[in-house]
This record gives C-alpha cells, sequence and structure tokens, in this order.
C-alpha cells in the first residue's frame, strides 16, 4: 500500500479532515461500532502507516477516541516498539486533535498515565514538563515550536498532552496542507523522536526523574 497524493481514499490529508468534521456530531451518538471511530483506528491509522516513514516491526501505529466514552481530545500515535509501553510513560510521534477540532497538532510527546497512577495531576505535570525541558534544552527543534501546546483541554489526559509536548507543528483543519507536505513533516518528526530517545536514554530520563 503506498501514500496517496492525490486526493484518494488513502489519502493522510483526506481522511483526517473527514475525520474532523465528522467528530464532533459522532460524540452526540453511541461509540459502540460507531464508524467515526474506525474512521480513526483504521483508516487513519492505516493511511499514516501507509505514507512508509515508520517501518513495520520498528514502529507501531495506533489511534483512539476514547477514555471511558468518546474522548475529549482523540489522536494517532506512532512509538517506537523498543520503548515498552510507550503511550503510558514513554516518547511518542502523534496527531492530536483540539478540543474544538479547528486544530490539529504533530507532536512529539510524552506518555504520563504511570506515573499519574500514584500521583496527583500537579506533580505529574512538573514530572512531565521536567521531561520536556530537559529534550528540549539538548535538543534544536529544527523549525517547529518547543514546548507546551494548546488544545482547550479540560480533562486530564489532554492537559497532559498539552503540558508533556516536546516539539510540535501545528496546522489548521479547514486549511491542511498537501500530503507531500504532510509526509516531509513526518519525516522531521521521526528524526527529533530518534534524537529525544538517545537523550532520554543518556540522560536517563524515566517515571520519578523529578519529583516533587
Amino acid at each position: 500500500m503506498t501514500s496517496s497524493v492525490n486526493g484518494g481514499r488513502s489519502s493522510l490529508r483526506r481522511l483526517l479532515s473527514e475525520f474532523a468534521s465528522r467528530y464532533p456530531s459522532a460524540r452526540k451518538e453511541p461509540l459502540a461500532g460507531h464508524e467515526v471511530a474506525s474512521l480513526m483506528r483504521k483508516d487513519v491509522a492505516s493511511a499514516l502507516e501507509a505514507t512508509g516513514v515508520f517501518e513495520k516491526g520498528v514502529y507501531k501505529i495506533s489511534g483512539s477516541v476514547r477514555k471511558g466514552g468518546w474522548a475529549e481530545i482523540p489522536w494517532v500515535a506512532v512509538y517506537d516498539l523498543s520503548e515498552k509501553d510507550t503511550l503510558h510513560h514513554g516518547f511518542f510521534v502523534a496527531y492530536v486533535f483540539s478540543a474544538d477540532m479547528s486544530s490539529l497538532f504533530l507532536t512529539l510527546d510524552q506518555g504520563s498515565e504511570t506515573y499519574y497512577d500514584t500521583h496527583t495531576r500537579a506533580e505529574t505535570d512538573i514530572h512531565i514538563r521536567g521531561v520536556a525541558d530537559a529534550v528540549i534544552g539538548a535538543m534544536g527543534g529544527r523549525g517547529t515550536v518547543a514546548g507546551r501546546i494548546d488544545l482547550g483541554a479540560t480533562s486530564s489526559v489532554g492537559r497532559f498532552l498539552e503540558n508533556g509536548c516536546m516539539f510540535s507543528v501545528r496546522y489548521m483543519l479547514d486549511d491542511l496542507p498537501d500530503d507531500s507536505k504532510l509526509v516531509e513533516d513526518l519525516r522531521l518528526f521521526k528524526l527529533l523522536y530518534k534524537e529525544a530517545l538517545d537523550v532520554k536514554r543518556s540522560r536517563r530520563l524515566r517515571i520519578g526523574s523529578f519529583p516533587m
């Protein structure tokens, strides 16, 4: 399967735009078996895989629209399989939608769930910002925006995605770039991801590295 740049069904741009346009109304309906949930988990994830940027067997792609119900902040993430349980406590590249579905962020972000299991929200914020600041301080963002993003989030999951962000590029969903530009940016974030993992390992950044 190859990436489409002509607006076809496999076009990453088209699928991201379609998901954003349908998500607000979908949230008013039952989640179970909903085709918009499948659109994220299967179609968007497959189109991201089809870009060829992230090799099978090295990276895993996972899309989500729920956290006990429809998610305030839906996302699709790519993580290095050598990073065990990355979506809970490691680093990943992710497309993250704003709460009002007006913006899409391509991010280098980090999981917080494992830390939050045994700490308060405030303690978790301090921890993930400490990790993010350490990575930002060791790297050049190469034209990206460094640091916290604004998703308009009210949920803990959304706030942690905001505060744990290391680097990002923001797109307006009514004016998404074409597939070739999206792929170019994905390649950049793959390089940033590899460099961030090197920083993490060399500096031994881990759960509990930045306590209260």
